[in-house]
């Protein structure tokens, strides 16, 4: 049977598919660029729905031309812009405004008052990061306040990693990894968590974020157990479901981890205090 490996390459100015052979030899690429729009002087978006019909444009194009089966495909790696902001409904998964990119200015402002607090520091301290309108907090800050979110069981932030993530799980998935997280200014390199500090610093603490902890499990015939579970300070939502693979996902309820095996559910308690 062939083997082969697709990375889908989302950038800037247009979007990407690669097609890998099982020696880590380049086959075949196909490529759409995306439209930049420019409402203001300083502001710079792209449509969420156009980046995701793009991607999936790229995907369909390698697998018709080369008539790849589904289990050729041994597994598909994202690569992204990286501070660009999305969000999106939860249920349907469609964008609720255009994606803030990266280049985008719109908050000098905030993070010029931010400077003039004092806060600078911490947040470089924490980050590694300057403090500047080019990463995701304040991003993410600009449209929570214009768009006025008030329920957080709606609508979910990331950047496109996470965004492409979810519509291609079907909403099931909602992860990130330490790389796209450590350019929001909400993640703490140090411990390699989100930062209550730092959310609390841009008021984002009601927001759900994509999770980054660790679920240890045991997998046996028929059941799925958690060995350990390292998420105390991430899962910062009630009652949203996080992650989910084919087989096993994993839920936050009140304080809780369930995890979704193929015939049991068993819960953790990881937030005693």
């Amino acid at each position: 049977m062939r083997n082969f490996f697709i990375t889908i390459d989302q950038g800037t100015t247009s979007s990407r598919a690669i097609l890998y052979d099982n020696r880590i030899n380049k086959v075949d690429i196909s490529q759409v660029e995306l439209t930049q729009y420019y409402p203001k002087e300083g502001l710079v978006e792209h449509d969420l729905e156009e980046i995701w019909n793009s991607v999936v444009f790229c995907v369909r194009e390698l697998i018709e031309k080369h008539s790849l089966k589904p289990e050729e495909i041994v597994s598909i790696g994202i690569t992204n812009q990286r501070e660009t902001v999305a969000l999106w409904d939860k249920k349907t998964q469609k964008p609720l405004a255009k994606a803030i990119v990266w280049q985008d200015r719109r908050t000098a402002e905030f993070c010029k008052k931010l400077k003039e607090d004092g806060l600078e520091e911490v947040i470089k301290e924490k980050t590694g990061l300057l403090l500047d309108p080019y990463f995701s907090a304040s991003k993410m800050k600009w449209l929570k306040d214009n768009l006025n979110l008030k329920n957080k069981s709606d609508y979910l932030f990331g950047t496109i990693d996470t965004f492409l993530i979810c519509k291609l799980s079907g909403g099931k998935n909602f992860f990130t990894d330490a790389s796209n997280a450590s350019r929001t200014s909400l993640f703490n390199i140090q411990n390699c968590k989100y930062d209550e500090d730092l959310l609390k610093i841009f008021d984002l603490e009601d927001i759900q974020l994509p999770v980054n902890g660790t679920v240890t499990i045991l997998l046996n015939p028929g059941k799925a157990e958690p060995v350990a579970v390292e998420a105390k300070k991430i899962l910062i939502s009630k009652e949203a479901i996080y992650a989910q693979s084919a087989s096993w996902g994993v839920e936050e309820s009140a304080g809780f981890i369930k995890l979704l095996g193929q015939s049991t559910a068993t819960w953790t308690d990881i937030n005693k205090k």
